[in-house]
């Protein structure tokens, strides 16, 4: 089944929902919380953890599915290593995307990046139809966004960035664009003077680079930082034709993980800052009417078929606290 078909079946299947009171029955933006995916990736957080928890595909961390519902929105896993028409389908229902963190390689074949490169071609398939799809791509999400971007050619350089909370310098008119322009003056302030976005990456694209590849031309670069080691990199992106926005940091963390070798701030105006990300992406997702066709079928597939499991006391190598896991 091609893209169009399958929208429009999803479409038809909603509007027959709404006939009947079902889980379509209103718009995102009334009582009915979006739905938001999460991408999963294969496994390669750390080595303990993958010992310990061997046998499993794929993962999520759970502090994405935190932080997407304390935003006020229900969210559905995304498997992984699928047919394009589950992804096509599945995008159907769902009112927006989260392109998570974590440690897997581009190189890898029918895994993240592939996934990932098959919904970011859909989502923008969708938004120039005239619907309105959106995406948050986080650490290794924004590298794929700008990736895929690139036709996947190489844009990244590697660089030293763990462990590392980071202010923001906004580019000339930043904080007042895309994203950043619903911020409250506060929380900007508090993003360009205090050194709390949480960085845990090894590679960096740097303005230079999407200068020199004209993804500068799609691409409106926010934001950039500087780490420790006085590396400058892009930190904050904003699709310019579509609602897609890509950080390199970690918004979701600030709220929901513990562990004490990660530098995560947790004051009360980083946690308050970070979540704006978020509630920027589901009040983006009200703006679509994607719905599932029944209640049944929403249920069939949201995060609670599957349990989180804690990491300790193997979460030394990790950030993470929380992880579910998918065959």
């Amino acid at each position: 089944m091609g893209y169009i078909q399958s929208i429009l079946i999803s479409s038809l299947l909603c509007l027959l929902a709404c006939s009947r009171g079902a889980v379509a029955s209103q718009s995102p933006t009334s009582s009915n919380p979006p739905v938001i995916g999460i991408l999963s990736q294969e496994y390669s957080v750390s080595s303990k953890i993958r010992f310990h928890f061997s046998g499993h595909k794929s993962y999520i961390s759970a502090s994405y599915v935190k932080a997407v519902e304390a935003s006020g929105a229900m969210v559905v896993p995304i498997l992984i290593g699928q047919s394009e028409d589950y992804y096509e389908d599945i995008m159907g229902r769902i009112n927006g995307l989260v392109i998570p963190g974590g440690a897997a390689l581009f190189n890898n074949t029918d895994g993240y990046k592939d996934a990932g490169k098959v919904l970011f071609h859909i989502a923008e398939k969708i938004n120039l139809k005239g619907d309105h799809f959106p995406i948050l791509g986080v650490c290794l999400g924004f590298e794929l966004l700008l990736h895929v971007a690139n036709n996947e050619q190489e844009v990244r350089t590697k660089c030293n960035c763990f462990n590392q909370g980071l202010s923001l310098k906004f580019m000339k008119n930043g904080s007042k664009t895309g994203i950043f322009k619903r911020f409250p003056k506060k929380n900007l302030k508090a993003l360009a003077k205090e050194s709390f976005t949480y960085n845990y990456h090894i590679w960096c694209i740097s303005k230079s680079t999407m200068e020199k590849t004209k993804l500068v031309d799609s691409w409106t670069i926010l934001s950039q930082s500087q780490s420790a080691d006085k590396n400058k990199f892009v930190s904050a992106v904003q699709s310019k034709q579509f609602p897609f926005v890509g950080t390199q940091f970690h918004p979701e963390k600030h709220a929901f993980e513990w562990n004490t070798k990660g530098h995560f701030n947790h004051s009360r105006i980083a946690i308050e800052t970070s979540r704006l990300f978020y509630d920027w992406l589901v009040d983006e997702a009200k703006k679509n009417k994607h719905c599932y066709p029944s209640q049944a079928d929403l249920y069939k597939d949201v995060i609670y078929n599957t349990a989180p499991v804690m990491t300790y006391p193997y979460n030394d190598e990790t950030s993470f606290e929380q992880l579910y896991f998918f065959d």
